[in-house]
């Protein structure tokens, strides 16, 4: 209730430009990341999911940023049995089982962490995330990824592999351009 039209219209037009690529190209899933902490990556993944429901698709946002995990906090969501995305992966409970959230009364569904989990780079290795990504491909129009920084973790790039597109979320006067340009390099 607090945002300007021009913000939300924002997020509305990059939501059109997912739904182009995804007739065009068949993408439908996004990493969304940054070169470094605090640039506004996980409002950017929680603004696009909410504006590709808006638009009628059903979308799916993983919280896949297991060493600071936010979207629990800007979706308000509380740590509840069988909702923890790192108990899915490290197959604690089964894909049947887990607790997806629906936010609010749209079509958007989340997963998320509310806290830190060390063991993350199994989840890779094994093939735990490309195995739900394959999982929800076939029931959602969307999924969208939040990562963390590339900066701060190397398996963000292992992540990128995984995904059709990654957008990069960079805030103004933050990061040297030399040091975003390597960010592109390594993305692509």
């Amino acid at each position: 209730p607090y945002i300007s039209l021009r913000f939300a219209e924002s997020f509305h037009k990059i939501a059109a430009k997912l739904e182009y690529m995804k007739s065009r190209h068949g993408d439908k899933v996004f990493a969304i990341t940054s070169v470094a902490e605090n640039e506004g990556k996980s409002t950017c993944a929680a603004n696009i999911a909410v504006s590709l429901a808006d638009r009628g698709n059903k979308v799916m946002i993983l919280d896949l940023d297991f060493k600071k995990p936010a979207l629990y906090k800007i979706f308000s969501e509380e740590a509840i049995e069988n909702g923890e995305i790192s108990d899915l992966l490290a197959e604690k409970v089964s894909y049947e089982d887990f607790a997806f959230r629906r936010f609010k009364k749209t079509s958007l569904s989340v997963a998320v962490n509310t806290k830190a989990d060390s063991e993350y780079r199994s989840y890779i290795e094994n093939g735990s995330i490309v195995k739900l990504i394959e999982s929800l491909k076939a029931e959602y129009d969307f999924i969208i990824i939040d990562t963390a920084p590339l900066s701060l973790d190397s398996t963000v790039t292992d992540i990128v592999k995984m995904v059709d597109k990654t957008i990069l979320v960079v805030r103004t006067d933050t990061v040297p351009v030399n040091i975003l340009n390597d960010s592109i390099s390594t993305i692509s």
